[in-house]
């Protein structure tokens, strides 16, 4: 095993096996040099070779290497995806593993993105990866920082959902309800990040390393304390979330920016909305929850056809992001369970608790709903909670076009109309 690699887990049992999948030639991209190019990466014709030995080195040793596959499949915007599989013989259930490679190498945190999916692994029960090793330097036979994961059973939904029939849908929507559910329920007086705590030396930490929170707005894991401990903290305010995380994102957009007095104004503008909601008590008793940040139908994967009482959502993928935050920053409504449409980019989150017109479209947003359940309900539809949405989205999102500003202001003309219409 490569000494850069943390300890992977033990192999799985053979009724552990990844089951189910669909085969190499269905999933993998087909794209000859549009992603070397528009990523600025090394081909694939080269780097599939990196790859086999990595595979070689730290997952099978012992198997023959001409019996170990790669295969190019569609990555995202910030990783490529590269499978990795062991060739079926005699029956045998073939092993199947992806290598997940950042594709900005230099602003990659490999270890903080490990320790969001370990930190959900041991306090949900949410269907995600596992990561059997990775490496968060440049220290090994790829060259680049990069976990190894299972592979997933399904597809995004993105692609499965939209030929469910009513049942598997109504399936599908309760599953979902329930991951919302339990991301709501894991919660904290102090907002953060899963941080691997410190273990001393270069190394990277063992997968089997704690999981601490480090606390906004350094958020580094020199500063990670224990979840446990967490509640003996005084407990940070949403008010004062917000405003931390503000000033801390004028700090650094001050040194990355040509105009940072231009972005100083639509934060403060968004600070001023934070102040007035907090003060009509619009942020009273609003827990610092588990947050993925990205929650979107591209971030889930779910079965091909699921048969009646089988699962039809597999995983949650995607947790780079995953933090402790406002809990109404989970709650953007997945409406298009409910209103689907091919162009997902019709919908309007403004509409998103209107009662389909459909008889089947309104079971399905009241099975999600109920299984969602009341925190959930509260902050989804309230506009309040909407444009509040938007405000700790630039605690997080650097301002660096057109479209943030139109949305900030946006968000800040909707506030006054919300204001006006309430009388305050």
């Amino acid at each position: 095993m490569s000494p850069s690699f943390c300890p992977p887990f033990p192999p799985p049992s053979e009724d552990q096996t990844d089951k189910g999948y669909r085969s190499d030639d269905d999933t993998a991209s087909v794209t000859s040099c549009t992603s070397t190019v528009e990523w600025d990466q090394e081909p694939y014709e080269t780097f599939q070779h990196k790859v086999l030995a990595c595979a070689k080195q730290v997952l099978w040793p012992a198997t023959d290497p001409a019996d170990v596959v790669a295969t190019r499949m569609t990555g995202g915007g910030y990783n490529r995806i590269i499978g990795l599989s062991i060739r079926n013989r005699k029956g045998r259930q073939t092993k199947r593993r992806v290598i997940r490679v950042p594709r900005f190498d230099e602003t990659a945190n490999v270890a903080k993105d490990v320790a969001a999916l370990q930190f959900v692994k041991q306090r949900t029960s949410i269907p995600v990866p596992r990561v059997v090793g990775f490496s968060a330097t440049h220290d090994n036979e790829l060259g680049l920082p990069c976990m190894i994961q299972t592979r997933l059973k399904g597809e995004k939904a993105l692609h499965v959902y939209g030929n469910y029939n009513h049942q598997a849908r109504c399936t599908f929507a309760v599953e979902l309800g329930g991951v919302f559910r339990q991301i709501l329920a894991t919660q904290s007086p102090i907002p953060g990040v899963p941080v691997f705590a410190q273990t001393g030396g270069d190394n990277p930490p063992p997968l089997g390393t704690e999981v601490q929170i480090a606390p906004f707005p350094e958020a580094g894991p020199q500063h990670g304390i224990s979840f446990e401990d967490c509640s003996t903290r005084e407990p940070m305010s949403v008010l004062q979330f917000i405003e931390t995380m503000i000033e801390h994102r004028k700090q650094v957009d001050h040194s990355d920016t040509q105009d940072p007095w231009f972005e100083f104004d639509l934060l403060d503008s968004l600070l001023g909305v934070a102040r007035e909601m907090s003060k009509h008590g619009y942020f009273d008793k609003v827990p610092h929850t588990l947050v993925h940040q990205d929650l979107q139908i591209y971030s889930i994967m779910a079965s091909d056809a699921p048969f009646p009482g089988d699962s039809a959502l597999t995983a949650i993928i995607d947790w780079d992001e995953a933090c402790l935050a406002p809990a109404f920053m989970t709650c953007i409504p997945p409406q298009w369970l409910w209103g689907w449409d091919e162009e997902l980019d019709e919908l309007d989150e403004t509409k998103a608790d209107d009662t389909p017109e459909d008889v089947e479209n309104r079971e399905i947003k009241r099975l999600f709903e109920e299984a969602a359940g009341p925190l959930y309900e509260r902050f989804a539809y309230d506009p309040v909670y909407r444009v509040a949405r938007i405000v700790t989205k630039y605690c997080f999102t650097p301002l660096g076009h057109n479209a943030h500003a139109e949305e900030i202001d946006a968000a800040v003309d909707e506030w006054k109309s919300i204001k006006a219409g309430l009388g305050v």
